[in-house]
């Protein structure tokens, strides 16, 4: 049989113990390349790939007027208290020892007001201590921060004083936390209110569940996926919430279309093999070229010359690719080993095929549009036009320091 989505299908139906086997070692493997790699894969730095004129006026002033720079954090100390008090010096001097037995290998150097290496606030009552961090590389320049921010606030203070950490390093650091706490919210908020969908469409419990699944795979391959790429490229922190974001969209509306599809022609009386399989080549067609024209619009991510876009653009063609190819693989083994248990838990009673479509909405929709082409040209045509109007105002450009001051 030649390869296509019927022949998928009928593959997967055939042999759904095979095909889910192989899916399960797939998601192992990226669950371990994601807890080995993608958190030092992750940054969030972000540059261009090509060599445009500002990056290389960037470059001159930092070797001509600011030097190549070093790794710096800043230890702000604060109190209710002068800085001349005893107290107050005490507590700086006891951050200076222990922050400096962390030794070489983590901390080159670190002054403070005592020694004249930092500034004193117009109060009198804050003052920084600079530390110069150690590390031949992004990575461990991060995990010194964070060994830093930890030994700070193991040093006791008296009532009234304050230490943060501030710097490059720590602020990076505490950007890929709040993504991926933001990423979890999302995640446990998405699920809830797509689970409860999905079961109001299906009107069974375990149908709806069938598609969430799907998409938690993809999401999930497709992050182990980016930290193999990590290791190669630098991928901003953006491409673990694209492809969440994405692969949530997407793995649920393509299995949407192919659990829709087999239960219909099941309703219909073919048996369970055969439905998967016209399934397979009605609604796992659809999917399949749906996918390929979401993932050649991506492409053109890919050329812009700056690593946030194409993280953005890579980890959306990633999740986009697994999802396709889970749909149609991996859910017509799913539905072989279900068979009519897919219809389990239901909230509602089963109407046939011709109660469901007759009188739906969609259906109304669908049927005046079919009447009227013209008309209903015109309208789409119109509504998209004036949606698109805002942009003819739009001012694109990056944010920065020089928009601030503006």
């Amino acid at each position: 049989m030649k390869l296509s989505t019927e022949s998928l299908a009928r593959s997967g139906g055939r042999h759904p113990w095979r095909t889910l086997v192989v899916w399960v070692v797939a998601l192992l493997a990226a669950v371990v390349l994601s807890s080995l790699f993608l958190g030092g894969a992750l940054t969030t730095d972000t540059d261009f790939t090509n060599d445009p004129e500002a990056k290389r006026a960037a470059g001159l002033l930092e070797e001509r007027l600011r030097g190549t720079g070093e790794d710096i954090e800043f230890v702000v100390v604060t109190a209710e208290r002068a800085v001349t008090k005893p107290e107050y010096r005490a507590y700086v001097e006891d951050l200076q020892a222990t922050i400096a037995a962390l030794g070489p290998d983590v901390v080159q150097r670190v002054g403070s007001y005592l020694t004249n290496e930092g500034p004193v606030s117009d109060t009198g009552r804050s003052t920084l201590l600079p530390v110069t961090l150690a590390g031949v590389d992004h990575t461990s320049v991060g995990e010194h921060a964070e060994l830093l921010v930890d030994t700070v606030k193991s040093v006791e203070a008296s009532e009234g004083f304050e230490a943060l950490v501030a710097g490059p390093s720590t602020l990076e650091n505490d950007f890929i936390r709040l993504a991926e706490e933001g990423l979890q919210q999302g995640e446990s908020v998405g699920l809830a209110v797509a689970l409860v969908v999905l079961v109001f469409v299906f009107g069974a419990v375990v149908a709806g569940l069938i598609p969430i699944i799907l998409a938690v795979m993809a999401i999930a391959i497709a992050l182990g996926a980016a930290a193999v790429f990590g290791l190669v490229f630098d991928l901003p922190f953006f491409i673990a919430n694209i492809i969440t974001m994405i692969g949530l969209a997407v793995g649920i509306d393509y299995s949407l279309f192919t659990v829709s599809r087999y239960r219909e022609e099941r309703a219909k009386g073919l048996d369970k093999l055969d439905a998967i399989t016209h399934a397979g080549a009605t609604a796992s067609r659809a999917v399949f070229f749906s996918g390929l024209t979401v993932m050649v619009a991506l492409t053109g991510m890919l050329l812009l010359p700056n690593t946030i876009y194409r993280s953005i653009g890579l980890g959306a063609i990633l999740v986009v690719i697994i999802a396709v190819a889970a749909s149609l693989t991996l859910l017509p083994a799913v539905l072989a080993l279900m068979g009519d248990k897919i219809n389990a838990l239901r909230i509602r009673g089963n109407r046939s095929g011709a109660q469901q479509r007759k009188g739906r909405f969609w259906d109304r929709v669908t049927g005046t549009v079919m009447r009227r082409p013209v008309v209903s040209l015109l309208v789409a045509t119109g509504i998209l036009v004036l949606a698109a109007l805002p942009l003819l105002q739009h001012q694109r450009g990056l944010l920065g320091r020089e928009h601030a001051a503006r």
